[in-house]
């Protein structure tokens, strides 16, 4: 018998409490959309305070799903308690933003702009009114976009803000969640272009080891243009003649080489790509697309 209770002794001791809460994380280009599950265990949570941090480039927005106090219907986690501002009466004149000012205590050096940010978001609601709590589970807390391919680590900031905290108050223990951004696509294999050009596997496999230069992704590029910017009123001319005699003759790795004067993606800037500029000089090829 002895043994048998030394035994679930350690169990208990090796195995971790179930979370109460597991965040949740799926992404679109560079922007994630992060959210939350409970598992109806102890009190439903009240408020979130978490930390997203990128391994690579910087946060550039997040924004929440829900601002202000919840209405019937329309349920969640819209008051921000490091900005809220509220008048004399008691009366709140702005519901600020869930990013934490870098001011306050475990924020310095965080915020737009940096490769971290700490949210803090609550939820306001009448108990009386049905449908007014926030949801136990729900797929879209904030969203959070940033510049570059990266791994974004949502997680619980527990030191100064007590993590997640129920409405009882008690601290609920969280799973916290990873996610990769990353810029989608604009060149896959099989893109066809108004001109003509059919993109094979070799081309991609160029683009990634070029740093996916953007103006491979751009229909104008096809054209000869290769100083577009991206509007419709850019022209085929002698600064895109410029470019490519500067890149002709070089491969792609090469010093000299141009990018986006390689307008048949062919990884060298050539005779094929003369023509190309040649055939549509003067023209104006059209907007980026």
């Amino acid at each position: 018998m002895k043994k048998v209770l030394l035994v679930l002794v350690a169990i208990a001791i090796a195995t971790p409490a179930m979370a109460g809460v597991t965040l949740t994380a799926t992404a679109t280009g560079l922007t994630a959309t992060v959210g939350y599950s409970w598992d109806g265990t102890g009190s439903k949570p009240r408020a979130f305070a978490l930390t997203v941090t990128a391994s690579a480039g910087t946060i550039t927005t997040v924004t929440p799903f829900k601002v202000g106090a919840s209405t019937a219907g329309a349920p969640g986690y819209g008051i921000f308690p490091g900005s809220i501002v509220i008048d004399g009466t008691g009366n709140v004149t702005s519901y600020g933003t869930p990013v934490e000012p870098a001011t306050l205590p475990g924020a310095s050096g965080t915020g737009l702009g940096t490769n971290k940010v700490v949210l803090a978001l609550g939820s306001l609601y009448a108990a009386s009114v049905p449908g007014d709590a926030p949801l136990a589970s729900a797929p879209n807390l904030f969203t959070v976009t940033g510049t570059a391919a990266a791994t974004l680590t949502i997680s619980a900031e527990v030191t100064y803000r007590g993590g997640v905290v129920g409405e009882d108050a008690a601290n609920i223990s969280v799973i916290d969640k990873t996610v990769a951004i990353a810029n989608p696509a604009c060149l896959t294999v099989g893109r066809t272009f108004q001109k003509g050009l059919v993109v094979t596997q070799t081309m991609v496999n160029t683009w990634n080891t070029l740093g996916q230069p953007s103006c491979w992704c751009c229909e104008a590029q096809k054209y000869g243009n290769a100083d577009y910017t991206g509007t419709s009123v850019d022209k085929v001319d002698n600064k895109d003649l410029n470019a490519l005699k500067k890149a002709y003759g070089y491969y792609a790795g090469d010093t000299a080489y141009i990018a986006c004067a390689d307008f048949d993606l062919s990884g060298k800037v050539d005779n094929k790509d003369l023509n190309i500029l040649k055939a549509n000089y003067g023209t104006y090829p059209g907007a980026c697309n």
